[in-house]
């Protein structure tokens, strides 16, 4: 059986917004210096989450989407960093 394709955003907060989150402040939704990665092939949500906290340690949260080669695939599912992590490999 093969597996699930996802693709996967997420948002990486920049210096000052990871500050503003660590004393408890809002952070600015439209800041321009917190930077959005694009994942096209994640298999498996529970090393993919490993991987972006070790590779980018203050990511907020991730979108996963149905993989479909060559056009938007829709949402399936979100995620935030401490609340509502992948605890399967795959939804």
């Amino acid at each position: 059986m093969a597996q699930p394709r996802y693709r996967a955003i997420i948002k990486v907060l920049c210096e000052e917004c990871q500050l503003n989150v660590s004393t408890n402040k809002r952070i600015d939704v439209k800041c321009r210096s917190c930077d959005y990665k694009k994942y096209n092939n994640v298999n498996n949500l529970l090393t993919f989450t490993s991987f972006i906290t070790k590779e980018f340690p203050n990511w907020i949260w991730f979108n996963i989407y149905e993989y479909k080669k060559g056009e938007n695939g829709g949402l399936l599912r979100s995620f935030q960093r401490g609340k509502n992590e992948p605890a399967t490999r795959a939804i």
